[in-house]
């Protein structure tokens, strides 16, 4: 048998100051150790002071053995991502000490960043109240090694965009999904102040700005100058200015350099194709040569006819036309008594700029004619017969 370490018990019927000043209490249940239950207890061998005089009634007691409370304690975490699983820790002690750690369930593993609402739960079987509770569980988000490289390209007619990579723990490459570029892409040339952005659920969210630049590009220019002879209509130099994949800016283009008379002429050109391309500027020299006039000069072969006589010629330009300039005034010749052949210059001296100055010989004759030269020159001839027929005398 067992016996309890809490006895009680009352008395009744007790008269001239008797008491009970012992009883002998036994039952299948001791305070100490029993299970949780109801347990009978049996009263017997009373002893005090005048109980013989009496005749003892026993009453039976009942035992009662409620759960105990077991001591809970549950520790939760707050921990910065690291890619591992975190779990709360606890501890169950029961009477005297026991370790009841096997009857407490923690539900409270995590490994992605978040704070977490957790629950615990404590069943040691029917000798202990069963308990729960909840509890705060934080994982904070991890920093992030987040590189962004901004770009330095020549307008080619694509379009760009910064690189970068984002690292996390332990070196691992975060998806390039959670770097956002899109605000970095461009393909018209300029210098743009660009903003990026990280986003995971694991990481703290980061932002940045960089500086990429696509530069102006350089088109071909070829300018090809002039160098013709007059022709009486205008000439103008030709050019193409050819950009990224051979598109054609010949429209960007500007030439100045349409001349139509004779001459050496310092001309420009100057090429403004908008963003994409550096303007450009540059210098040629253009030619028109002067031409040949077309010369004819018809000579003389006469007879003395006492009056003076001069070859006969014209100057014709490059479209007909009859040009000044044809000096025939070193064909001029009288004549005379014997036949004379002249050989006589002419000379053609440009008026306009255009031609090429230019002279020549021609052979005139004047045939003699002895009878009207002494008739002329007798002596009893009026010589003023003749003025009118004599360019000098």
């Amino acid at each position: 048998m067992h016996f309890p370490t809490d006895t009680s018990y009352t008395t009744a019927g007790l008269v001239n100051g008797n008491t009970v000043t012992n009883v002998i209490e036994t039952s299948a249940g001791a305070v100490s150790t029993a299970n949780v239950g109801t347990y009978a207890i049996d009263v017997s061998a009373a002893v005090g002071p005048g109980l013989p005089n009496y005749n003892i009634n026993y009453v039976d007691g009942t035992l009662n053995v409620t759960p105990a409370t077991a001591t809970i304690v549950v520790t939760p975490y707050s921990v910065t991502y690291n890619g591992l699983a975190h779990s709360a820790t606890g501890t169950a002690t029961g009477v005297g000490g026991v370790n009841l750690g096997s009857d407490l369930t923690i539900s409270s593993t995590h490994t992605n960043a978040g704070t977490y609402t957790d629950s615990w739960s404590f069943n040691a079987g029917s000798n202990y109240k069963t308990a729960s509770g909840t509890m705060t569980d934080t994982i904070a988000q991890a920093n992030a090694s987040v590189i962004v490289t901004p770009y330095d390209v020549t307008y080619n007619n694509q379009a760009h965009t910064a690189t970068g990579t984002a690292t996390g723990v332990g070196g691992v490459n975060l998806p390039a999904s959670d770097l956002n570029l899109t605000g970095t892409t461009h393909t018209t040339a300029g210098t743009y102040s660009d903003t990026w952005t990280f986003s995971d659920p694991n990481y703290v969210s980061q932002t940045g700005t960089v500086t990429d630049t696509i530069q102006k590009a350089n088109a071909t220019i070829a300018v090809t100058l002039y160098d013709v002879t007059y022709t009486g209509t205008a000439h103008s130099a030709t050019g193409t200015a050819t950009g990224v994949g051979g598109v054609n800016l010949a429209s960007d283009l500007t030439i100045i350099s349409t001349h139509t008379n004779a001459g050496t002429y310092t001309d420009s050109w100057s090429f403004n194709a908008g963003n994409n391309y550096n303007t450009a500027s540059g210098t040629m020299t253009d030619i028109i040569n002067k031409a040949n006039a077309h010369i004819i000069v018809s000579p003389y072969n006469v007879l003395f006819d006492g009056c003076a006589h001069i070859a006969t010629g014209i100057a014709i330009g490059v479209n007909g036309q009859a040009l000044s300039g044809l000096n025939l005034g070193g064909t001029v010749h009288l004549g005379g008594y014997n036949t004379t052949i002249f050989y006589d210059r002419w000379t053609f001296t440009d008026t306009t700029g255009n031609y090429n100055s230019t002279s020549g010989v021609v052979v005139d004759v004047i045939r003699g004619n002895q009878a009207l030269y002494r008739a002329m020159y007798h002596p009893f001839c009026p010589k003023s017969v003749f003025y009118g027929r004599l360019f000098m005398w």
